[in-house]
């Protein structure tokens, strides 16, 4: 949506689909690619630190797991994309159009890689609070990391279900650091926990799905943003 929104306020012709966006760039100029580009990880940044804003403030409410997760798929979207700039996505197409130096690139892509690991290892320690003081460490890495990636990365897959080939592989990469939340959590089984704020799946959390199936599903024929 940002995608397209910038797109529009800038005059570019734009179709929205479930996963991307189709922008005319024949209308664009390098400048305005490089924003249409560059906006979509920018916006998920923002979004991310607000949901990490709203978890401290909610840190011992049933509302602060999901928006510690959240917080996490925002600013891992950003970091992500800094990380796959030398190859694929927002950050990528809009360096390969601005034509930025590969070293840039790659300089980029090794600082998202960094700064991701990082993220998400301090992901893994916050994540324990909700691990049930009498499980052990590996069943803690299941119930907080494994569980939620495999089958929330299936959900997404079906939910988008057709997506294109590079998406795919950019989604499954970006599960793949998801790796050092596990090792995070597995590595500090042996703190103190909180015992757990949130068990259960609850009515608004299934309301919620469905009501953003029906969204993702409803925009397979596309939206268009003409200005």
């Amino acid at each position: 949506m940002s995608h397209a929104l910038t797109a529009y306020v800038l005059g570019v012709p734009s179709t929205l689909y479930p996963f991307y966006v189709d922008v005319e760039r024949v209308h664009a100029s390098v400048a305005q690619e490089a924003w249409i580009g560059a906006v979509g990880p920018l916006c998920s940044l923002i979004v991310g630190a607000a949901c990490l804003l709203a978890y401290t403030r909610a840190r011992t409410t049933s509302l602060a797991l999901p928006f510690l997760y959240l917080a996490t798929f925002g600013i891992s979207m950003f970091l992500g994309n800094l990380f796959s700039a030398s190859f694929v996505g927002d950050f990528s197409r809009a360096a390969t159009v601005l034509n930025l130096p590969m070293a840039v690139r790659y300089g980029a892509t090794a600082t998202g890689a960094l700064f991701l690991a990082a993220v998400m290892f301090v992901v893994g320690k916050e994540l324990l609070h909700w691990a049930p003081p009498q499980a052990s460490a590996m069943r803690a890495v299941v119930a907080l990391v494994v569980s939620p990636v495999v089958v929330g990365t299936g959900c997404v897959l079906v939910a988008y279900f057709p997506m294109p080939a590079s998406l795919v592989v950019g989604l499954g990469m970006a599960s793949l650091f998801w790796i050092f939340a596990a090792v995070s959590v597995f590595t500090n089984a042996w703190r103190p926990r909180g015992g757990g704020q949130r068990d259960a799946i609850r009515w608004p959390d299934a309301a919620l799905a469905l009501a953003a199936l029906a969204v993702v599903r409803g925009l397979r024929l596309g939206v268009a943003f003409v200005p």
